[in-house]
């Protein structure tokens, strides 16, 4: 069982919800364990980042920011941001990367410092904006 909670002012709450708990369910289709998401729409995010998310194979939490150095994200962006997030949320869930963020499949990849060069985040950046483009047009 897969449970989604929002907090923070967002636009379309419920249909966040629903987003979310679809995309979860796309990626762990078969899972029979609880597992626990919490989205936060927060103001700003630590090192000004669009979002973050970190977690374990029971439970994710994702922040996403409503501004970084002084730009205010617009309702599609966040959603672009939430798309991403929940990519993580599924690694951290499914064990493909560690809790620590340094481990992925089992390989370890602590010296790859440069962003686009972590195989999580080209993953993350690979799929967000088919799940976006699926998504957005129930807002």
């Amino acid at each position: 069982m897969i449970s989604v909670e929002i907090f923070g002012r967002v636009k379309h709450a419920e249909r966040v919800e629903f987003v979310c708990l679809d995309i979860l369910q796309y990626f762990m289709p078969r899972t029979t364990k609880t597992i626990e998401v919490e989205v936060h729409f927060i103001n700003t995010c630590d090192d000004n980042a669009s979002g973050d998310c970190y977690g374990d194979a029971n439970e994710a939490y994702i922040n996403i920011a409503r501004s970084s150095y002084n730009y205010a994200y617009s309702f599609n962006e966040q959603l672009l941001t939430l798309c991403h997030e929940l990519v993580h949320a599924k690694q951290f869930i499914k064990g493909e990367l560690s809790e620590n963020g340094q481990v992925w499949k089992g390989v370890d990849m602590s010296l790859i410092r440069d962003l686009k060069n972590q195989p999580w985040e080209r993953e993350a950046f690979d799929i967000e904006t088919k799940l976006y483009n699926k998504y957005i047009t129930i807002f």
